[in-house]
């Protein structure tokens, strides 16, 4: 059944898909400073432990993955309703265009 079409429960999910864009404003305005607030403080707090260890590679290395790591998480917090819509339930449309080794069975 195509992600569109789910009978029943279609007007439910219409109803749910056209407010979740009020819900991710508001959720966006509140949860991005927040977001930024902890990962200052997280970088703060891994450049001072590696400051305190006295490796200026250990410094630039831990810097470097927090940065990484803060930039994923970002994207996600951004992009993560997108990727579930689009993603995951786009993929579950594929059902029945899968080999038979990854069908469900009951």
């Amino acid at each position: 059944m195509p992600p569109d079409g789910f009978g029943f429960f279609q007007d439910a999910l219409t109803q749910f898909a056209n407010i979740i864009a009020q819900w991710q404003v508001q959720i966006f305005g509140l949860g991005t400073p927040i977001f930024w607030g902890l990962a200052f403080i997280e970088l703060g707090l891994v450049g001072a432990l590696a400051i305190l260890r006295h490796d200026a590679t250990a410094v630039v290395d831990d810097l470097v993955r927090g940065v990484i790591a803060i930039g994923v998480a970002f994207w996600l917090f951004q992009h993560g309703a997108d990727f579930a819509k689009n993603g995951v339930v786009a993929t579950l449309a594929y059902g029945d265009r899968w080999p038979a080794a990854c069908r469900r069975t009951p």
